[in-house]
């Protein structure tokens, strides 16, 4: 996905851009909640600031921007499917992509225009090292088709609460090309907005958990490792949590900007 589209959909996943009143209605605890709600409060405040900048956004630059959007799922199908779940029009959708590319221009020539970090001391939050077993049910399969796929995703379960080594399971029940490689994923920072990431920041080390349903699919996800955060020299980091570490400044940033207006 293009830089600009993956900026702006790390700091308002798309759930909060178009259905946000219906998002904020799931339960997804308390700090879950918070770091919903702080952002669409932002969010309302940067689309009034950029309109009142007077930012040009033409119709070709809209076009490039949805073509890129589309061209993320699987299919035109998952691209529709997605449109009807947030319950918008392709319209409503190019009106929101004018406000964003008109947001990254603004972020652009504000912000990240001023932003240097080099030589800089920065905080890298806690990090997680984990292991996953994923049984594939996407949201379009048929009922009796996810009813199978849970069946599957419990019967692994019982065998680990049994004493089934993870790592075995892992190579001859998981569905994902990760299985090649003992099913490792991370480290990762925590993601609020993740069911899966909500659950593992609440496990300790070897604890074994789920499974975890999501739009995807069941993951049952054993921690491996916790990193603590770490106070480091921003050039000494490796280019993830360089990202990492910029979109933090980027968010203060624009909580400082919008603060004032």
């Amino acid at each position: 996905m293009n830089s600009v589209i993956v900026l702006l959909f790390i700091l308002f996943p798309p759930e909060i851009q178009y259905n946000f009143e219906n998002y904020l209605t799931i339960k997804y605890g308390k700090k879950a909640r918070q770091v919903l709600t702080e952002r669409v409060e932002m969010e309302r405040k940067l689309e009034d600031l950029v309109k009142s900048q007077g930012i040009e956004v033409s119709e070709g630059e809209i076009d490039f921007y949805l073509n890129e959007l589309k061209s993320e799922f699987p299919s035109p199908r998952e691209y529709r499917e997605f449109l009807h779940e947030n319950n918008i029009s392709e319209d409503s959708l190019r009106e929101k992509l004018r406000y964003e590319i008109g947001l990254y221009k603004f972020i652009q020539d504000s912000i990240v225009a001023h932003m240097n970090l080099t030589g800089k001391k920065v905080i890298v939050p806690e990090q997680r090292t984990w292991r996953e077993i994923y049984i594939s049910a996407p949201y379009y399969y048929s009922f009796f088709k996810k009813l199978k796929k849970w069946f599957k995703a419990w019967k692994v379960r019982i065998k680990l609460l049994l004493g089934a080594d993870f790592e075995k399971l892992v190579e001859t029940e998981s569905e994902s090309r990760r299985r090649l490689i003992g099913g490792l994923r991370g480290p990762t920072f925590y993601d609020p907005m993740n069911k899966v990431s909500r659950k593992l920041f609440k496990m300790k080390t070897k604890d074994v958990a789920g499974p975890i349903r999501t739009k995807w699919g069941y993951f049952i996800i054993k921690l491996e490792a916790i990193e603590p955060q770490k106070e480091a020299v921003f050039d000494s980091l490796s280019f993830r949590e360089m990202r990492k570490a910029y979109e933090i400044e980027l968010e203060k940033r624009l909580h400082e900007i919008t603060a004032k207006h």
